[in-house]
């Protein structure tokens, strides 16, 4: 079963397109997105696979949204989306709890002074899966000639590589 969790967790953009994803249990959806392992580019990600699944069978789920909605690490999303979509969406203005978790957000981006004491699992950042992340450095300065190097940082292995050069020098 820890296998299977991993794999969901680490594969969440796959597994949240999936109808097998739409047809889980509430517990197991809240288990899933509670996860500070969750790999998501952004908790946009998280709530919109929270409302496609409520969405599925939207008169049987709800009455959960508040209780799912509370997983949802609301005050990271951009305030653009929280405005914008979050705090617009019918569904989720219908219910006073979920309001409630939308203004707790606004206030987490709209008084940073007061963030020390906002912290909890709402406002902790998952995870970062980064087994694919690279930092490249391309071109630059020597000797005040441009340069075509290109080299690769690896923060897996805290490895530096040298690649094949650009072209052309490059500088700036």
């Amino acid at each position: 079963l820890k296998i299977a969790d991993k794999y969901t967790q680490h594969n969440f953009k796959d597994v949240m397109e999936s109808e097998e994803f739409l047809l889980l249990p509430v517990d197991q959806l809240i288990d899933l997105i509670s996860s500070d392992e969750l790999n998501v580019r952004s908790e946009e990600q998280v709530f919109n696979s929270v409302m496609a699944w409520l969405k599925y069978n939207i008169s049987e789920r709800r009455q959960f949204l508040s209780q799912i909605l509370q997983h949802v690490r609301l005050p990271l999303l951009s305030p653009k989306f929280l405005v914008g979509t979050v705090g617009c969406d019918l569904i989720i203005r219908s219910d006073d709890s979920c309001r409630d978790l939308v203004d707790e957000a606004k206030n987490y981006l709209l008084l940073p002074e007061e963030r020390p004491l906002m912290q909890g699992p709402r406002t902790r950042p998952r995870k970062p899966n980064r087994r694919f992340e690279l930092l490249f450095a391309v071109g630059g300065w020597c000797s005040g000639d441009a340069i075509a190097s290109v080299e690769r940082f690896d923060p897996q292995t805290s490895d530096w590589k040298v690649v094949a050069p650009m072209s052309k020098r490059r500088c700036g």
